[in-house]
């Protein structure tokens, strides 16, 4: 990111107050107060972010909005659907289907990764298991569907595929959704909130040369950065003063800040080297930017369990009647090795964390 004039507003008297002691939950984990009071928790979950995806085949994909992803095995019925190659869905069973029946009719909103949004409604409980089948696989389906493959050994049909998709990814339990805007023009979603403006998307801001250097002072002087030095120090390498500049690498900043609360967040990140048998390091913290007294006081935010250190900001949003901070990600270790989704909100209480994976196609070593 490159360093010029902070951009960032100056916070007013309308600020939230910022002295509560806030921890991390990713949200689809929350939502397994269903199990204890499905209409309580559907009901207070307006607030909430949660992962969501579109799948489908020859052009015509439905939209899932992710309700549980910590289902128990005996959740669904049936024999799973095959969604396109990204994913499967299965029934789920009468006990879940009422236990979630508070959910259907719920408005929600759709997001991509450029941040348009779209409304709809969740019409249906669903089953939903993202994954994608490997190359040979795919060959094999799509040569049975011919009529083209030259030895049945490796025979594939439509429901042999459907079961590969559905026992190699990640079950969740969904909600389907039903766009009710008429004029939704999103890409690829990937997140959504139950509700309607429930939430607000935070600014991507540039940070000054000075909260640069003392965001990178504090990142390098915190635990988790030392121990990844002490690994560093290790290898019989060509050191750079420090882990964060082997081989040309450099840590990197990103900022956002809410309008509408006066609150303003800071990533920072490090990843260097190549792994696959030689020095890889990979650490990241989040900092909330507090104005004190005309400067900055930055104030270190719990890190997420389920998040992994190598992984691309998609965006930051807040809920909008509290403002409490919304991390979306998504997983970039060694290219298109790992798409993992993550949406992760701070809650003053709450310290679960999780994630729902979308496994990608190409399982080839990524060295």
């Amino acid at each position: 990111m490159q360093t010029t004039t902070n951009n960032r507003p100056n916070p007013d008297d309308s600020a939230l107050p910022l002295g509560h002691r806030m921890s991390l939950v990713i949200l689809v984990s929350l939502l397994a107060m269903l199990s204890v009071d499905t209409a309580t928790a559907a009901e207070d979950a307006t607030d909430t972010a949660m992962l969501a995806t579109s799948l489908g085949d020859n052009g015509e994909e439905t939209p899932f909005i992710v309700l549980d992803d910590e289902p128990d095995a005996d959740w669904f019925d049936g024999q799973p659907n095959r969604l396109g190659f990204d994913g499967a869905r299965r029934a789920v069973n009468d006990e879940v289907k009422t236990k979630m029946q508070p959910w259907t009719g719920r408005p929600v909103e759709l997001f991509d990764q450029e941040d348009n949004r779209c409304s709809g409604e969740i019409v249906a409980i669903t089953g939903l298991s993202l994954s994608s089948p490997s190359f040979l696989e795919k060959r094999a389906f799509e040569q049975t569907v011919d009529d083209t493959l030259e030895d049945d050994n490796q025979r594939l049909d439509e429901p042999q595929m459907a079961h590969n998709l559905w026992d190699r990814g990640t079950p969740t339990v969904a909600g389907e959704v039903e766009i009710t805007d008429d004029d939704c023009e999103i890409s690829e979603i990937f997140w959504g909130a139950p509700g309607k403006r429930e939430v607000t998307i935070m600014e991507p801001i540039d940070v000054t040369e000075d909260e640069r250097r003392e965001l990178t002072r504090q990142f390098r002087n915190s635990d988790g950065y030392e121990s990844v030095q002490q690994r560093y120090e290790d290898w019989d390498l060509e050191h750079e003063p420090t882990w964060s500049l082997h081989d040309g690498a450099s840590p990197t900043i990103e900022a956002f800040h809410s309008v509408e609360h006066g609150r303003t967040f800071a990533i920072v990140q490090a990843t260097a080297g190549d792994g696959c048998g030689f020095f890889r390091g990979e650490f990241w913290k989040i900092y909330e930017m507090v104005d004190f007294r005309g400067g900055v006081r930055l104030q270190p935010i719990e890190r997420p369990d389920g998040l992994p250190h190598d992984f691309q900001t998609v965006t930051m949003a807040a809920t909008l009647q509290t403002g409490e901070p919304i991390l979306v990600a998504r997983d970039h270790i060694y290219g298109s090795m790992s798409t993992s989704r993550y949406v992760a909100q701070w809650l003053e209480e709450g310290t679960d964390t999780d994630r729902i994976t979308h496994v990608p196609g190409d399982f080839e070593c990524g060295c």
